[in-house]
């Protein structure tokens, strides 16, 4: 037990480390999360235990998608939903579908085993996407980080739904595919919001000032998560939902909530990342690097922006606005978990997934969110007026000053 507590403080003082040097490099923390995971197998760390890390994984992964739910303001979000919203879904699924089928085509996968990696890799990584926006202070036009920040929010759920599907055809199981995305769907809808509904009245009901709101919540995010996967749901979309929800009311003690979900969610993204690193063995690193590499570049430059431009022509955007959200689509943190639980899944595969999956988001965190803030600036699409707080509910209830609207 007395080493596990050292090597655990030692994580987390050098993760602390790792955001300082990521602030001043420029480059984003996520990335340095990883590369510290890796460092410790050259220590002689040899941890393998998939099914733990399933475990972990999935936990944190829970508490992000919550997080990005309540963090995210709906009447600033309301204007591009509709936009999205089908990114999330059809963007996703598109994205997906053109990696796994290149995938297919170019290399040595089965057609299942290059679905289930289009799918593991499909969602753009909210705690990637915030990290870029936020860190680097970019308040873009039309409203385009909202747009963003929704996206990357709630397209995990879909994400997932396919791997969940890829999975059972992989292992022979018979699935009804329709009857499995409306479950998955409709149920993870329909408990987000009545879990929503139910919880917010219980803190209205406790009135407590007490801290008390932070442990409710924590364990509330749990329940629905848990209790939708049991009903037959998908319980990141209801987390994600419930999480919206709540964090669009007005509720006792909610700053505190805003203070505490910050201050976890940033150990929990350490934790994946480093997770992910430490999973890893740096020599089948290096070996997947040719393959993961042009997977990301053609997910970058063909997959991803065929997919935006193709679902955002019948809104007519303006180019620059495209090229931004076309290129924002960071793997991160979903893919990590969707990856691990694959593994864990005994699904027979060929291929080493895992190590694939851990250069793409090595390579997406590396590039594209190292030049997302180049392209924004060099494509006239930040916006000079600093409002990047009334984006964001975690923003704006930790603020120092607060601002009350009235019509008069």
């Amino acid at each position: 037990m007395t080493i596990y507590i050292l090597i655990i403080s030692l994580v987390l003082i050098l993760a602390l480390v790792a955001m300082r040097l990521a602030n001043d490099l420029k480059i984003p923390q996520l990335l340095l999360f990883m590369l510290l995971g890796v460092s410790f197998n050259f220590f002689g760390a040899d941890f393998t235990n998939y099914a733990f890390s399933n475990q972990v994984s999935s936990l944190a992964l829970m508490f992000i998608i919550f997080y990005g739910g309540f963090g995210t303001k709906w009447k600033m979000s309301k204007p591009v939903a509709k936009e999205a919203i089908i990114l999330s879904f059809l963007g996703t699924i598109s994205t997906a579908l053109l990696t796994g089928f290149f995938v297919y085509f170019v290399f040595d996968f089965s057609l299942l085993e290059a679905l289930l990696l289009g799918s593991i890799v499909g969602s753009t990584d909210y705690a990637s996407v915030s990290d870029v926006l936020v860190s680097r202070h970019l308040k873009l036009k039309y409203n385009t980080d909202s747009l963003l920040e929704l996206e990357s929010g709630s397209n995990d759920p879909t994400a997932y739904t396919m791997v969940v599907l890829f999975v059972s055809l992989l292992q022979g199981q018979r699935v009804n595919v329709p009857i499995l995305i409306l479950l998955q769907v409709g149920v993870g809808l329909a408990f987000g919001f009545i879990l929503g509904w139910l919880f917010i009245r219980l803190l209205d009901y406790l009135k407590s000032n007490e801290g008390l709101e932070v442990i409710l919540l924590a364990a509330a995010a749990l329940f629905t998560y848990e209790f939708t996967n049991q009903m037959g749901g998908n319980g990141y979309l209801a987390v994600y939902i419930f999480g919206i929800y709540i964090g669009n009311k007005e509720f006792i003690g909610k700053r505190e909530v805003a203070f505490f979900f910050d201050s976890f969610t940033n150990l929990a993204q350490i934790g994946l990342f480093f997770l992910l690193g430490l999973l890893s063995d740096p020599g089948s690193i290096i070996a997947m690097i040719p393959i993961a590499f042009v997977i990301m570049l053609f997910m970058t430059i063909i997959a991803r922006p065929a997919s935006v431009y193709g679902l955002m022509f019948p809104f007519k955007m303006k180019k620059n606005q495209l090229s931004v959200i076309a290129f924002a689509g960071l793997r991160g943190a979903a893919a990590i978990a969707f990856a691990i639980s694959v593994v864990n899944s005994d699904t027979p595969n060929m291929n080493d997934l895992y190590h694939i999956v851990f250069d793409i988001c090595l390579l997406s965190s590396l590039i594209q969110g190292g030049l997302l803030p180049v392209l924004s600036k060099k494509s006239d699409m930040v916006d000079p007026e600093d409002a990047s707080l009334r984006n964001f509910n975690s923003l704006q209830d930790k603020s120092d000053m607060g601002f009350l609207a009235t019509k008069i």
